[in-house]
């Protein structure tokens, strides 16, 4: 299951992206639309108001037919009903990043 996040933090949570995952699905992948590929990597902070729920280093940018995207998998174990932030940080040295967009996005009771 796949799911495209464009950037924007929204105020007030019922304007959040809604993520429906279908039932059975182990796997979400988050596909989150870059304004500007400025950097050679990227790095994905996702949390909610309780905490992390994952982070991941290094990742690349890919060309597709709606822009440049970086992609995440989450296992979908992972993202209970709730309202989760999506922060993007492009790697500008080997342990610093700049932040660049953030997703919000929010998953309903399946």
């Amino acid at each position: 299951f796949s799911y495209v996040l464009a950037a924007g933090l929204t105020r007030d949570v019922s304007e959040a992206t809604t993520v429906r995952i279908p039932k059975g699905t182990e796997t979400v992948e988050l596909r989150l639309l870059l304004e500007t590929e400025a950097f050679s990597s990227y790095d994905v902070n996702l949390r909610t108001d309780t905490g992390a729920v994952l982070e991941r280093r290094g990742l690349r940018s890919r060309k597709e037919r709606t822009g440049a995207v970086v992609a995440v998998d989450v296992a979908a174990e992972k993202l209970p009903p709730g309202t989760y932030i999506l922060t993007l940080g492009g790697q500008t040295g080997p342990d610093t990043t700049e932040t660049m967009d953030q997703y919000t996005f929010r998953v309903p009771v399946r």
